[in-house]
């Protein structure tokens, strides 16, 4: 797909976010640490890094948040070879039939990649984490901003 149609589907997303809410479905705290507990699920926080470095990642187990920014998701980051993913990132790219939950700091970025993940690059079953960093530091008594 090429830069100029993504950048149009993104565009896209961003003023249809109103109504993103109701088609990209919602996980809770509890559902989604227990699956990762279970190894069965790829959590995607796309804050900034200084946002992770500020409070440190999304971990439950031995499953730890993937950060890859919201910018990184528009500019096509899933749509990358695995190796150039890999790359990039540190990490293995997920596959387009994976659980992927994607978090952010308060539920709104985490909505738009969720859809640019199903909308631009094939991704069939994401969910968004709508709690997302605030509810789960919140949630160790570490206060978000």
């Amino acid at each position: 797909m090429s830069r100029e149609k993504m950048n149009h589907i993104a565009s896209t997303i961003s003023r249809r976010f109103s109504s993103l809410a109701g088609e990209i479905p919602v996980i809770s705290m509890s559902d989604l640490k227990a699956k990762m507990r279970e190894g069965s699920v790829t959590l995607v926080d796309v804050r900034e890094k200084d946002e992770i470095i500020e409070t440190g990642s999304l971990k439950e187990g031995k499953t730890e948040a993937l950060n890859i920014p919201l910018g990184s998701v528009f500019n096509g980051a899933l749509s990358m070879s695995d190796d150039d993913f890999e790359g990039e990132f540190g990490y293995k790219k997920p596959t387009q039939d994976a659980l992927v939950v994607f978090s952010c700091r308060s539920g709104v970025r985490s909505l738009k990649a969720a859809a640019a993940a199903r909308e631009l690059f094939g991704y069939k079953n994401v969910l968004n984490y709508q709690g997302s960093a605030r509810e789960w530091f919140a949630d160790k008594g570490i206060h978000v901003r």
